[in-house]
Parts: structure tokens; sequence; C-alpha cells
């Protein structure tokens, strides 16, 4: 879960950025977890510098549609859990995420407290916070969740 939460702290940095750069939509991303058994595979050529890893199996395409699901509609989460995934985060991770009842699944919108810091420190936006945006976890050093600011869906994270 700390490392979905860094990637989603590096989208809203990447965002701003595309923002800044004169593009007229930030970056949207959604990050699906699932928990199984994957297969691991090395493909390439082992001295040719094209060595790559690939995972294969059913743990794989399940997080690929939770994915799918996620900053899908107004208000989504940017992040889908599957249920087994869910139910194996340890107590404090527990906290950060919330039952969809209409997808059957879990969804979260966790960012890394450093990587927050830097944001604020370093990234100005132009709008701010929309009320009624789902809400926003913070995960890092700090002992627990702490609430963090709302955001406008996906694109203000």
């Amino acid at each position: 879960m700390t490392s979905a939460a860094q990637a989603n702290s590096l989208v809203k940095v990447f965002s701003y950025k595309l923002v800044k750069a004169g593009y007229s939509t930030p970056a949207k991303v959604s990050i699906g977890l699932a928990y199984g058994r994957a297969l691991m595979i090395k493909a390439g050529h082992n001295g040719g510098g094209t060595a790559h890893v690939v995972y294969i199996g059913d743990v794989v395409n399940a997080a690929a549609k939770l994915a799918a699901q996620g900053c899908n509609g107004y208000l989504v989460p940017p992040m889908m859990i599957d249920p087994l995934f869910a139910s194996n985060l340890n107590e404090d991770h527990t906290k950060l995420v919330t039952r969809d009842w209409t997808r059957s699944r879990y969804t979260a919108n966790p960012i890394n407290i450093a990587m927050n810091d830097w944001y604020q420190q370093n990234c100005t936006q132009s709008r701010g916070p929309t009320v009624g945006s789902p809400q926003v976890w913070v995960v890092g050093a700090r002992r627990g969740p702490v609430p963090g600011r709302r955001c406008s869906g996906c694109q203000g994270r």
C-alpha cells in the first residue's frame, strides 16, 4: 500500500508539471491492487541489455481490470482494491480503504506524506480543492493515517 501511495503522489506532481508545461488535461492514472500468485519470467537476451521481467497470471489480469475501474466516473478514487487484498492489509492501512458496494471492491486515494510535503512546498495550483470530492489519506512516517485535503477527483490529487 505504501508503494501505491507513492505512485499516487507521483501522479499528482506529474499532473502539475503537465499543466505547467501547457497541456490542458492533467494526467489521469488509476491503480489496481490484487492479491494472488504470479509467474515471473525473465524475457529477452541476457547479455544484450534487452532482458525484461514479465509477470503472468490471474492476479495480473485482476489488477488490470481493477485499474480500469479507477478514476472511471465522477468522484471515483484512483485506487481499486480486490477484497482479498484488502483483507490482508495491516490495521493502519485498513483505515485507508473504503468499501465500494456498487462495484464489490474497496477504494482508496492515499498519498505519501514526504512527497505531498514536497508538492506543497514546490508546486502551486491555480484551482483549489473541490468540496464533496473523495477523501485523500496520507501515508508515511507519521503514526497511522492522517486525513488529508479534499481534492477534485483524480486530477487534483
